[in-house]
């Protein structure tokens, strides 16, 4: 499965909108960070962690003529009631000139325990991507066609545990479900080791045939104790036990961040030749400390140009 080692690679930053009544102002300079190292995206997730943050289609309107670089915005299914409202949220993305869109459930929140997606990430793909033929959620004619690029996520780490016994096979059988509604791209959730997403794809491919979309894979380097240990504690995000006895051995956060840097720069490498529609990477931060990922950007970007 492993293919001669990429000379170009897409990269996605993640920026988290501000939370409600927080000035934009201070993230500008980070973003200028970004876009002053040429990175291919900037994505914008919608209320990470279930938690209330500035809408990103706000935060898109208001970066649109300060940032050229483009954007990929988050669609939660977790937040609308209805096909039509959805819809309607779609249409009003189209109208911003929104491009790039990356669909998902969404993280269940403590705050609204009582919020359900009403539509299914496969249908809601296929719905989407029925506008761009001109075509509506009803099935109506449009008289103009959306141009969305529609995105997928999955979690090729996702491990058997107890209560979740069919999480691998369900990861895998709602990735080809997505594929088969017509999703574009796929971003994974943030990946440790190598091994799981080999085995992960392998398993893929001899269930359903050829990956056959462009990976994008997640990146996020360990800052400290108390990040792993909340990393540790989200849905969808899966830290291999190996790992995790490296972070424990280290004895303080200046070792743990350097040795985090060079795994997490080791693995980004190794993913981008693991298959031949590995394209790139997607860079998270943890919180709002993106200097992390600024140095992480530099190593991945001088690997590109050895």
């Amino acid at each position: 499965m492993t293919n001669a080692p990429s000379k170009s690679a897409t990269i996605f930053i993640e920026i988290t909108p501000p939370r409600p009544g927080l000035s934009f102002i201070p993230i500008l300079p980070i973003i200028e960070e970004f876009v002053h190292r040429k990175v291919d995206y900037l994505s914008f997730p919608s209320h990470p962690l279930g938690i209330p943050h500035v809408s990103n289609d706000v935060f898109f309107q208001y970066l649109q003529d300060k940032v050229s670089t483009p954007k990929n915005l988050h669609l939660t299914l977790r937040a609308y009631k209805g096909a039509l409202e959805l819809q309607n949220k779609v249409m009003d993305l189209h109208q911003l000139g929104v491009k790039n869109l990356l669909l998902m459930h969404g993280d269940e929140s403590h705050l609204y325990p009582s919020i359900h997606p009403c539509i299914d990430t496969p249908e809601a793909i296929s719905m989407i991507k029925n506008l761009n033929r001109g075509v509506d959620f009803a099935g109506a004619l449009l008289k103009e066609k959306t141009q969305f690029r529609v995105g997928c996520v999955t979690n090729m780490a996702a491990q058997s545990l107890p209560g979740r016994e069919k999480e691998p096979a369900f990861q895998l059988r709602r990735l080809h479900q997505k594929i088969q509604a017509g999703a574009d791209f796929l971003i994974t959730q943030p990946v440790f080791s190598l091994e799981e997403v080999d085995h992960f794809i392998h398993r893929y491919e001899s269930l359903y045939g050829p990956l056959s979309i462009p990976m994008f894979f997640g990146l996020l380097p360990i800052c400290n104790v108390r990040h792993f240990t909340f990393l540790s504690s989200i849905p969808g995000i899966t830290i291999p036990p190996h790992i995790a006895q490296q972070v424990k051995e280290k004895k303080s956060t200046e070792e743990l961040q350097k040795w985090s840097l060079l795994h997490t720069e080791k693995v980004g490498r190794q993913l981008l030749s693991l298959h031949h529609e590995s394209k790139g990477w997607y860079l998270l931060a943890a919180g709002s400390d993106y200097n992390m990922v600024v140095r992480l950007l530099d190593s991945l970007k001088t690997t590109i140009l050895a």
